[in-house]
């Protein structure tokens, strides 16, 4: 399965479960708190561990990496660099005329949350 299609799929899921949420909080709001509550949780664990899924953990070989453009971080055996797959081989930008020949790769993380998240999470702590 190929990143786009795992991705295309994890945000059904995310989009499927966070609707479901809402339907359970908004039956059971002001009567029944705390099943509320624990339904809520066992539903974010289950999200997180689908989202988990999507993306392999750790180094993967490079025949697995998506070869749809996606940049991807990659070892040459020497370094980490910073790839994508254009005109049929692994390339830093379009313009390189050298092709760099990775052996492993592992998806970018995220980027960083906004500055007001990020208040607000370690306003929680």
């Amino acid at each position: 399965m190929s990143i786009k299609d795992r991705l295309t799929a994890l945000l059904a899921t995310k989009a499927t479960l966070l609707a479901a949420l809402k339907r359970i909080q908004s039956q059971c709001a002001g009567h029944a708190d705390e099943f509320s509550e624990r339904v809520y949780h066992i539903a974010s664990e289950a999200l997180q561990q689908a989202e988990a899924q999507t993306w392999p953990e750790g180094w993967q070989p490079i025949e697995t990496a998506p070869k749809d453009g996606t940049t991807i971080l990659g070892w040459d055996t020497i370094e980490h660099v910073l790839l994508f797959w254009h005109d049929g081989a692994w390339r830093e930008n379009a313009l390189a005329d050298n092709p760099i020949p990775p052996t492993h790769w592992m998806p970018l993380p995220a980027p960083p949350a906004p500055a007001s998240q990020e208040t607000e999470a370690e306003g929680r702590r």
